[in-house]
């Protein structure tokens, strides 16, 4: 994560087809409780911030269960059928090149294979990694050894675990970390602890509280804060203080209001601004 601020960018529809800003009254918050656009209703307690989390003992499978072809013919594990990589079908803000610019990847679900047509080829040069299964969720941009390139990465939602691929072994080498539970809603390119690499952050409806590992303990320690309600849109990769550090960020849709808890506080001081309406987007990019 590059240091800097971003802009809170909202969007809203209009029915001609034009786009509109909605423009509010602001106000600061205090991480008190006592105001009512605290990200944490009055009846509903905060959760303990310790620094462990309960998990669910999970093992990574065997290599073999995950990789199969890394030939820019991918076969799929299923049904061993040929996947002829002709043409990409959407675009993404990876890059795995390394020449600061987007590469166009897509992940295919159905054999768990990566496809990417870099950048610096001009888009005309492939590369093909299977690494994950069905039911994965595939993390886009996410770099966990601070390399500048893009690793492949993905979350499996039945053991909560965090599957790697790193860029600086060109994507052969793995590691993987137990964090999280089914439900939860994992992060891709968070940096909490501001040391350039990938946190490994998931945040739980249930109890709206956030889970993070960080990459400067090679994601052995944990630390968690309680902040967001059911319902709210938790908000990745968001530096609003400039320090080069995450935030932890909710968008309320029933009120429009966007709470944040700032890193250079340690995540203990908070404010709020309402902008938006419900319906509304909110985009939060550096």
């Amino acid at each position: 994560m590059n240091p800097g601020r971003i802009t809170l960018i909202l969007l809203a529809s209009l029915a001609s087809g034009a786009f509109a800003c909605g423009i509010t009254a602001t106000e600061d918050e205090s991480d008190s409780g006592e105001n009512n656009a605290s990200a944490a209703a009055e009846d509903d307690a905060a959760i303990p911030e310790s620094t462990e989390m309960p998990l669910e003992s999970a093992v990574a499978p065997p290599e073999s269960d995950e990789a199969v072809s890394e030939s820019d013919e991918a076969v799929s594990e299923s049904a061993d059928a040929l996947v002829i990589v002709s043409a990409l079908g959407s675009s993404g803000q990876n890059d795995f090149d390394g020449d600061g610019r987007a590469d166009m990847t897509v992940w295919r679900p159905s054999n768990g294979t990566w496809y990417v047509l870099t950048s610096s080829s001009n888009w005309s040069t492939s590369i093909v990694r299977q690494w994950g299964l069905s039911g994965d969720t595939p993390l886009a941009d996410t770099d966990f050894d601070g390399d500048g390139q893009a690793d492949m990465a993905v979350w499996r939602p039945s053991n909560g675990t965090w599957y790697v691929r790193t860029s600086s072994s060109t994507w052969n080498s793995t590691f993987s970390r137990q964090w999280g539970l089914s439900g939860d809603v994992p992060f891709a390119s968070t940096d909490f602890d501001g040391d350039g690499r990938a946190d490994m952050a998931v945040w739980r409806p249930s109890n709206g509280t956030w889970y993070v590992r960080t990459s400067s303990s090679t994601w052995n320690s944990a630390f968690s804060r309680q902040w967001g309600l059911s319902g709210d849109i938790p908000l990745a990769s968001v530096d609003l203080d400039g320090d080069g550090r995450s935030e932890m960020t909710v968008w309320r849709p029933g009120n429009g209001t966007w709470y944040a808890r700032t890193s250079a506080s340690d995540w203990n001081s908070a404010f709020s601004r309402q902008w938006g309406l419900s319906g509304d987007i909110p985009l939060a990019r550096k």
